[in-house]
């Protein structure tokens, strides 16, 4: 059964979206692959599925490969562990900036870690001192969106630490 029986289309018909998206009752990794194939293009995204960080991250390509520039992904449940650290990743593409984050939850005093990234960024050579999410930590909000600012630019052997 339908865990949230329908509440998300519901939703989107509830503010007048009909007509505006396109609702697949699969794994999105059976239909992103698809719709590259049909050559579909698309300006937003709304990926609420797996915690999983390797099926996060695949999503995340395949969205890539469709999203025009100027749209936008938004990963939601981004305190799991998985889309987190897909979410650090993320933070580092260079055809991506991060647009924007919200989060209605009660938020955990985060004291600690907000003052270990203040006193490693003082440090001179901090990148290679500190591990990259010290000090440039990844959102801790509940949902993540970033923006396409580029199509694909990174050369065949980039890296980036996240």
């Amino acid at each position: 059964t339908d865990l949230w029986e329908g509440i998300g289309v519901l939703n989107l018909q509830r503010a007048g979206f009909e007509g505006l998206y396109e609702f697949h009752e699969a794994y999105a990794h059976d239909v992103i692959p698809e719709a590259l194939k049909a050559g579909t293009r698309i300006q937003f995204a709304f990926l609420d599925a797996s915690k999983v960080f390797d099926i996060v991250l695949v999503n995340m390509y395949f969205i890539d490969l469709i999203m025009d520039i100027g749209g936008v992904i938004v990963l939601d449940d981004c305190q799991f562990p998985g889309v987190n650290k897909v979410v650090s990743y993320w933070r580092n593409h260079p055809n991506y900036k991060l647009h924007s984050t919200f989060d209605d939850t009660e938020k955990k005093s985060s004291w600690k870690r907000d003052l270990a990234t203040r006193v490693a960024n003082m440090a001179p050579k901090k990148e290679k001192l500190f591990h990259p999410n010290l000090v440039n930590p990844a959102p801790t909000e509940r949902t993540v969106a970033f923006e396409k600012i580029s199509d694909e630019t990174r050369h065949y052997s980039w890296h980036h630490d996240f």
